[in-house]
C-alpha cells in the first residue's frame, strides 16, 4: 500500500490529526510506503490542460489523505485522484462551518472573497472515500454519506510527563494554555470562579501557557497569584504545561465547542494534573474514564477547583502525587484504528472502479 499524507499544516492539527497517526500507522504496517509531505510543498493549480498538481508523487498512489481542503482547486483535486483510481481521505478536527465570528480564524473560512471557506470543506467532505473526525458532532455534519470514521485524539509519548516525586507543599497551582485569538468568551464560562477561590485560599496560584496577562485580566486573577510560563513551539508545550496541578478547560456553550475534542483536558491529564473543564460531549466522555471535573456555571467552577485543590493537598499528605493515568490514550495504541480506517478507504475506491 502507498499512501501520501499531505497535513493542511505543520503545528498542532497536522501533527496531531497526520503526522503523528502516519508515524504509528509506520510502526504496525512497515510493509507500506506512508509518505508524509509538507503542506508548502504540494502546489496546485490551473494549466493549459486543466488542473495541475506539482510536488506530489502519484505513481502508484493508493490512498491520499487531506486535512482542512478549502479551496475549490483542492475539491476538483479530490476528484481528479479519485477519476484515476486513487482513494482520498479527508480529515476534519473542527467544526469549520461555525466558526466564532470573533475567532482569528473566522475570517478565512468565512469571508466568501479568501482563498479557503468552509463550504468547500462541505463539498470535498461529501466526495471522500473517508472522512476522519474527532468528535460525533463533526461525524454527523461531515459524514452524512456514511464513509466516516470518528478516530478521538491521543497524544504523542513526548506528552507525557515523568512519574512526579512525592512531596507536600501548600501552594497548588492551577492552569490554562492558549492565545486570545483561539478563546474568544471561552474563559468567561468560568465566571469570577477563580478570582473566588484565590479570596478564600492564598495558597492557591495560576499558571498560563500562552497569553498569561489576557487570561488573568479575564479569570480577575491578581498579578502576584500568576505564572507567566510563556508561549511555547508544539515541540515544547507539553513539557510547558508541567508543573500544574489542576488543569482548567473552560469553553463558551458553543455549536464551535459542542464539536471540539478533549485534547486539552488530555494534555493537562498527562502531565500528571487534574482537570476542571466544560460540559462538552467529548469532555463528559473523557471524564468517565478519567474521573476529570465537570463544572457548567461559575458557582460550579468554585465547587469543582476547591474539590480538586483539596483532593491534591490530601494525596501530597498520603504521598501521593498525580491524578489519573492517561498513558493508554496515546496515538501509537491507535495506529490500528488509523490504519484500518485507511485500508477500507482504499477498498471502498476499488470496489467502485470495478
Amino acid at each position: 500500500m502507498k499512501i501520501a499524507v499531505i497535513p493542511s499544516d505543520l503545528g498542532a492539527c497536522g501533527y496531531f490529526r497526520l503526522i503523528w497517526p502516519a508515524e504509528a500507522v509506520r510502526s504496525v504496517r512497515p510493509d507500506w510506503q506512508v509518505d508524509v509531505y509538507r503542506p508548502q510543498d504540494v502546489r496546485i493549480g490551473m494549466g493549459p490542460k486543466g488542473l495541475a498538481v506539482h510536488g506530489l508523487n502519484l505513481e502508484g498512489l493508493d490512498l491520499a489523505i487531506f486535512q482542512r481542503i478549502g479551496t475549490p482547486n483542492q475539491v476538483e483535486l479530490v476528484r481528479s485522484l479519485q477519476r484515476a483510481g486513487i482513494a482520498v481521505a479527508i480529515d476534519v478536527d473542527d467544526a469549520l462551518y461555525c466558526i466564532d465570528p470573533d475567532s482569528a480564524s473566522y475570517p478565512a473560512w468565512n469571508d466568501r472573497r479568501a482563498a479557503t471557506h468552509w463550504a468547500n470543506l462541505d463539498e470535498g467532505c461529501r466526495y471522500a472515500d473517508l472522512v476522519t473526525v474527532t468528535t460525533d458532532a463533526l461525524a454527523r455534519h461531515y459524514g452524512k454519506h456514511n464513509r466516516v470514521e470518528r478516530i478521538v485524539n491521543g497524544l504523542p509519548e513526548g506528552a507525557y510527563a515523568p512519574e512526579p516525586a512525592p512531596r507536600y507543599d501548600p501552594m497548588v497551582t492551577l492552569g490554562w494554555s492558549g492565545v486570545a485569538a483561539s478563546h474568544p468568551h471561552d474563559l468567561e464560562a468560568a465566571g469570577d470562579a477563580l478570582a473566588r477561590v484565590m479570596a478564600s485560599d492564598p495558597d492557591v496560584c495560576l499558571r498560563v501557557v500562552g497569553d498569561a496577562a489576557w487570561a488573568a485580566g479575564v479569570f480577575q486573577v491578581p498579578e502576584e497569584r500568576l505564572i507567566d510560563a510563556g508561549s511555547h513551539p508544539l515541540n515544547e508545550y507539553h513539557a510547558a504545561l508541567r508543573g500544574t496541578d489542576i488543569g482548567l478547560v473552560p469553553l463558551a456553550d458553543t455549536r464551535f465547542n459542542e464539536a471540539k475534542s478533549a485534547l486539552k483536558a488530555l494534555e493537562y491529564s498527562a502531565v500528571g494534573a487534574r482537570v476542571v473543564a466544560s460540559p462538552t460531549p467529548a469532555n463528559i466522555e473523557l471524564s468517565l474514564t478519567t474521573g476529570l471535573s465537570i463544572a457548567k456555571t461559575p458557582d460550579a467552577w468554585v465547587q469543582a477547583i476547591e474539590m480538586e485543590v483539596e483532593r491534591v493537598r490530601h494525596d501530597r499528605e498520603r504521598g501521593e502525587a498525580g491524578g489519573p493515568s492517561v498513558r493508554h490514550l496515546g496515538i501509537l495504541p491507535r495506529a490500528e484504528e488509523w490504519a484500518q480506517a485507511w485500508e477500507r478507504a482504499v477498498a471502498r475506491r476499488q470496489g467502485m472502479n470495478r
